[in-house]
C-alpha cells in the first residue's frame, strides 16, 4: 500500500494480525507514532515506514517482533 496518499495514524489494531508478515506504507501521509501493539504482530517480517510524517520513538515493544528484519 506504499504511494496511496494514505493519511491518518496506523491503527492500534495492527496488533491483532498475527499473521501478517509484510507491512509497506512507505510514501504516504501517515501521521503520529507506530503504535505498541505493534508487538502482536508476531509474524512481521518487514516493516517499511519511510517518507511519512511519523513521529515519536519506536516502540521497544517491537523487539517481540522478532521475526523483523527490515
Amino acid at each position: 500500500m506504499s504511494t496511496n496518499n494514505i493519511s491518518g495514524s496506523i491503527p492500534v489494531g495492527i496488533g491483532e494480525l498475527k499473521s501478517l508478515y509484510i507491512v509497506d506504507l512507505s510514501d504516504n501521509k501517515l501521521n503520529g507514532s507506530i503504535p505498541s501493539e505493534i508487538e502482536g504482530a508476531i509474524s512481521l517480517s518487514e516493516l517499511k515506514l519511510q517518507k511519512n510524517f511519523l513521529s515519536g520513538r519506536i516502540p521497544s515493544q517491537i523487539e517481540k517482533c522478532s521475526s523483523l528484519t527490515s
